[in-house]
């Protein structure tokens, strides 16, 4: 019988405690008073401790985790990784002018990278880059324990992946916080995109120094070429660059890149992407390095004028970032034409005036930005007739010298060139190119007591003159004699409209371009005389690509109505009149034979000289002159030294070209005319000519002149004084008139 009594009876004690409530037995023998018992109390609480700090840890390390989460870019930013690339700036035919950037960089896909190029970069960096998970533990073991016997870093473990993640989100510190955002946005890219792409975006991305972003670029920065054009050699050098663009730089330190593309083509026999007997031979190879063009950009006044267009129709950081392709209206040919035929004819005004400063060695450019030059300059203008579209533009002998565009920066007062704008305005209300203009002595009351006297180049009066006369042999005293016909606000209205913005000043003087205009808007004006009225505003940009080649914007012409075809009919036949018996007559016995008008212009004591001429197919303006006013020296018009620039380009331009002539508009009529009264002719008239005329302004009556009568004078005593002191505020004293 067992008398051993039952569970509840037995008696309480530690070993008989419900389970929950007993205590361990290391615990018992330490609280027994027993040898060590103090010991075992402290690893108990330390323990305790323990457990408590990395439980308050590892939920501190959780909350860092979604802290740098929640600092890095979303999801979605990441689905859409497109590195900052080169906006590319091309003529009309695809001939590059330069690019714009905030980081040099050529986008180029991964499939035309060449072979040798990918394997010298997985071969060096990461040669189990298709196998890992973007870290690889084991690397960044070993780096952990180099780094921390060298006591420096002289090691990384960065995957190509990790390379990736710091060049586009991250900075390059060496910190705790960086290295682990830096693992979590590897991780992320490793989710979203394949290998491949990885690969792609890390040629695109990673900087390989002198300002190179990109493979692509570093190609055309060290060598010149293409990616497809480089040697073996070529490959392993520029893959050893980005570990450390300063000191594998191959222009500043050749030995260390030498070195680098040793350790480069080593690591490729390893690896098994080449042959010893290559590598060897590929190291053998010297490295010849691209002279390096500081001033690549082509036409870069005009580049710079596209730049302004471009920042104001998407901004700045789109601009630089974003990789845009513009096609522009540049014509290579004749802007090369343009810049050799300035510079040289500039340098022949140096050698005939002998002017105290030239463009030589013998002045420096500042570095800094320099709006003017000491020596003479010029601009030049080139539209398409038909279309205003920009051809050609020469803002001055040198952009890197004086970045002052003097095409559309410069105001400058435009002398004779700016009378066609008066005797349109003449057609314009009725008055025939055939009606006689008195050149004598006049003198015009001001308002401020003053008086405007007027003069001639030579200072000497012909006596009556027909318009089409005065206008061709740029006789200034009957312009402003016209000018107080039609009224100084008609001649301004008729500029306004045909396109010359600015201030331009209501004054009997405005007839001899005593108002500064730009030349770019001067050249504009003149396309609306062979256009029969119309103007086409001028226009440098055909269409702009995004990187993925769509079209963004295609510019269309933007067309107004400047003038009537039948009065921009007449004004042609005046302006060929200056080519063919003018000022610009010399034109014809150099070359150019097409159907051509235009006109010169001559400032005060020559300081300003222009010629802006037109064909059907080119417009363009030439200024000559020095950004701080002074002589061009004696008998400098614009003849003499505006003219043969335009000559110059105008062969080019027009080379090759069938001649075409102007097209005539409905309502003009031809009639025979007395050269002496400017009425229609009579047998006994000694002199006549064939003149056109807008529709029913034509002469009906006889010449009184031949045919027993006295000629007709409304010039000389019908002026209106009232009208012209309502009109003028100020003195013109201070104005330069052409001579």
């Amino acid at each position: 019988m067992d008398d051993r009594k039952p569970e509840s009876s037995r008696p309480a004690g530690p070993d008989r405690l419900p389970r929950t409530q007993r205590r361990p037995a290391w615990r018992k023998w330490a609280t027994d008073g027993k040898s060590g018992g103090g010991l075992w109390v402290f690893l108990e609480n330390w323990l305790l401790f323990s457990l408590v700090f990395f439980f308050l840890a590892g939920g501190g390390f959780v909350a860092a985790l979604i802290k740098f989460q929640n600092e890095l870019p979303s999801t979605s930013h990441l689905e859409q990784i497109e590195p900052p690339s080169n906006t590319r700036i091309f003529d009309r035919t695809g001939e590059s002018l330069g690019d714009l950037f905030s980081e040099d960089r050529l986008i180029v896909p991964l499939d035309e990278v060449p072979g040798h190029l990918v394997q010298a970069v997985l071969a060096t960096e990461d040669r189990r880059f298709y196998e890992h998970w973007g870290i690889q533990v084991p690397a960044l073991a070993r780096a952990f324990l180099a780094n921390l016997r060298a006591g420096r870093t002289s090691q990384g473990g960065s995957t190509i992946t990790q390379q990736l993640a710091r060049n586009l989100f991250l900075t390059h510190e060496r910190t705790i916080t960086r290295k682990i955002k830096e693992a979590l946005l590897t991780i992320r890219l490793e989710r979203i995109y394949t290998k491949d792409e990885i690969l792609g975006m890390y040629f695109n991305q990673i900087y390989y120094g002198s300002g190179a972003h990109g493979v692509r670029s570093a190609a055309r920065e060290y060598f010149g070429r293409e990616l497809s054009d480089l040697t073996l050699g070529e490959c392993a050098l520029l893959a050893g660059i980005p570990a450390n663009p300063t000191l594998f730089d191959p222009r500043r330190r050749p030995e260390n890149a030498k070195g680098r593309q040793q350790v480069v083509l080593s690591s490729m026999v390893d690896y098994g992407a080449i042959r010893p007997e290559a590598a060897e031979e590929a190291l053998r190879e010297p490295i010849e390095l691209a002279v390096r063009e500081e001033r690549t950009m082509r036409s870069p006044y005009f580049v710079e004028y596209v730049r302004q267009d471009l920042v104001e129709r998407y901004g700045a950081d789109r601009l630089y970032r974003d990789g845009l392709e513009v096609t522009t209206t540049l014509d290579w040919t004749i802007q090369e034409a343009a810049e050799e035929a300035l510079e040289r004819h500039l340098r022949r005004l140096e050698d005939v005036n002998q002017y105290d400063v030239v463009r030589d060695s013998a002045w420096v450019a500042p570095e800094s930005p320099f709006v003017t030059s000491p020596y003479v300059q010029g601009a030049i203008v080139v539209l398409d007739t038909a279309t205003g579209e920009i051809v050609g533009m020469v803002g001055g002998r040198s952009y890197w010298e004086s970045k002052f565009n003097r095409a559309v920066q410069a105001r400058r007062q435009p002398g004779s060139s700016f009378k066609p704008f008066v005797y349109a305005a003449a057609i314009e209300q009725g008055i025939g190119p055939s009606s006689i203009i008195l050149d004598e002595p006049l003198v015009v009351p001001m308002p401020n007591g003053d008086v405007y006297k007027p003069e001639n180049q030579k200072r000497n009066f012909r006596g009556p003159m027909t318009m089409r006369f005065a206008l061709s042999r740029s006789v200034n005293v009957p312009a402003v004699r016209m000018i107080l016909t039609v009224g100084p606000e008609a001649a301004v209205d008729v500029a306004r409209r045909c396109g010359i913005r600015g201030r331009i000043l209501p004054f009997p003087s405005t007839a001899l371009g005593a108002s500064e205009v730009t030349l770019i808007d001067l050249t504009g004006a003149y396309t609306v005389f062979p256009n029969l009225g119309i103007l086409h505003r001028p226009r440098a940009i055909i269409e702009v690509r995004d990187r993925n080649g769509s079209i963004l914007d295609a510019d269309e012409m933007v067309t107004q109505e400047a003038l009537s075809a039948p009065v921009a009919g007449v004004m042609t036949s005046l302006l060929e009149e200056v080519m063919s018996h003018g000022t610009g007559a010399s034109a014809r016995w150099k070359g150019i034979t097409a159907p051509a008008g235009g006109k010169t212009g001559t400032m005060d004591d020559y300081t300003d000289a222009l010629f802006v001429g037109f064909t059907s197919e080119y417009t363009c303006g030439v200024w000559v002159g020095f950004d701080v006013k002074r002589s061009l020296g004696k008998d400098m018009t614009g003849s003499a030294a505006a003219l043969p620039i335009w000559i110059d380009i105008m062969r080019v331009a027009l080379e090759g070209r069938r001649p075409q002539p102007f097209e005539v508009p409905d309502g003009l009529v031809w009639k025979e005319v007395c050269t002496e009264s400017g009425l229609r002719s009579v047998p006994e008239c000694f002199e006549t000519y064939r003149e056109v005329f807008v529709e029913g302004d034509e002469p009906t009556e006889p010449c009184p002149v031949h045919f027993g009568g006295t000629v007709l004078d409304p010039w000389n005593e019908d002026i209106s004084f009232e009208a012209l002191d309502r009109q003028s505020r100020a003195g013109t004293d201070d104005l330069d008139l052409e001579q």
